[in-house]
């Protein structure tokens, strides 16, 4: 799929769940989130942040935007956002299934190492609630789609090691590979 399809499909998408959440009536709850483990990943933390809203009954949409700020295998800084959106449905009390996208753009290391992920998921997870706090534990699979250039060398000697394990020193071009996905969730009700 080439760069301009993909970025078109994203584009239908985020205004199509843009749309939902305005037309809406019924509103349960909002909820503010961070992913804790994100911003602890090894090769690519992220400080993020989201807002989850009822839109149906036992339906929900989020949000989430991301701030890549280092690489810590590596201890090189990193700079880039990521941004996410995800519908969940609930199953029983606790546990629910969700569906989401997620759009990453970030540059690192001793040379200028730039990445754009684009991922798709499914996912199913736990939802605990107590009082105004939500703590949710998730796991799921999906596919990433993910182009990397180096834009500039620091030297000629310069040679990008393949750990392609840990996609963090991947050679240059795009790539389609599986992902797992899995998570710890802080939130904070506010609204009810």
């Amino acid at each position: 799929m080439n760069l301009n399809k993909m970025k078109t499909f994203w584009l239908i998408i985020l205004l199509l769940s843009v749309y939902t959440i305005h037309g809406q009536e019924e509103r349960k709850y909002l909820m503010i989130y961070t992913n804790i483990l994100q911003n602890i990943d090894i090769s690519h933390p992220q400080l993020n942040l989201g807002m989850e809203r009822a839109i149906f009954k036992r339906q929900s949409i989020s949000a989430g935007l991301g701030y890549y700020y280092k690489n810590w295998m590596y201890s090189e800084p990193a700079k880039g956002i990521n941004v996410n959106m995800e519908y969940k449905k609930l199953l029983a009390e606790d546990y629910y299934v969700a569906i989401g996208m997620n759009y990453g753009k970030l540059s690192y290391g001793d040379t200028t190492i730039n990445k754009m992920l684009y991922d798709l998921y499914l996912k199913i997870g736990q939802r605990i609630i107590m009082g105004r706090f939500n703590i949710d534990c998730f796991v799921g699979v999906g596919f990433r789609y993910k182009e990397t250039r180096i834009t500039e060398k620091v030297s000629d000697n310069y040679k990008p090691v393949d750990i392609t394990l840990l996609g963090v020193r991947d050679n240059e071009g795009d790539f389609r590979t599986a992902i797992i996905k899995w998570g710890f969730v802080f939130g904070l009700n506010l609204k009810k």
